[in-house]
C-alpha cells in the first residue's frame, strides 16, 4: 500500500510502532495507517473526510471476488457485518460498495445470506 501523493512526510524519526520504518500515513475510513504494513497508527475519524472509494481511488481488489475470498478465509461462513467491516480494511472501499458487491454475489449465487442470522456463506 502505498501513501497517496499529496500525503505530508512524517519527521524522519517518527516511526512506525509496529514495523519500524519511517512513518508515511494513509488514511482508510477515518484513520491513519501505515503504508507500509496496515497498522493502525492514529485514531479513527482524526482524519475524518478523508476516505475515497476504493474503484475511484485504484484499489481494484473491491469486486465480488474478494467478497468470496473473505467468506473462504472465515471457514466459509461469517457474520454479514464482520464481512462488510474486513472488506473495508482490506480494499479501503465503504461499507456501501461492499454491500452493493455482496447483493450482486448472492444474486448471482456465488455467496448466500442467511436473512435470520445474518450469517453469509459461500454460494458453491
Amino acid at each position: 500500500m502505498t501513501p497517496p501523493d499529496d500525503a505530508p512526510p512524517r519527521p524522519a524519526a517518527e516511526r512506525c510502532p509496529a514495523c519500524g520504518v519511517t512513518l508515511q500515513l494513509v488514511r482508510v475510513h477515518g484513520h491513519g495507517q501505515c503504508a507500509h504494513c496496515g497498522t493502525n497508527v492514529e485514531p479513527c475519524c482524526a482524519g475524518a473526510g478523508d476516505e475515497v472509494d476504493a474503484r475511484e481511488s485504484g484499489h481494484d481488489r473491491a469486486t465480488v471476488a474478494t467478497l468470496c475470498a473473505l467468506v473462504a478465509g472465515h471457514g466459509g461462513a461469517v457474520q454479514r457485518d464482520v464481512l462488510l467491516n474486513d472488506f473495508s480494511d482490506h480494499t479501503g472501499a465503504g461499507w456501501g460498495l461492499g454491500a452493493r458487491l455482496l447483493r450482486e454475489a448472492i444474486a448471482g449465487g456465488d455467496l448466500r445470506l442467511d436473512a435470520r442470522s445474518g450469517l453469509v456463506e459461500s454460494g458453491a
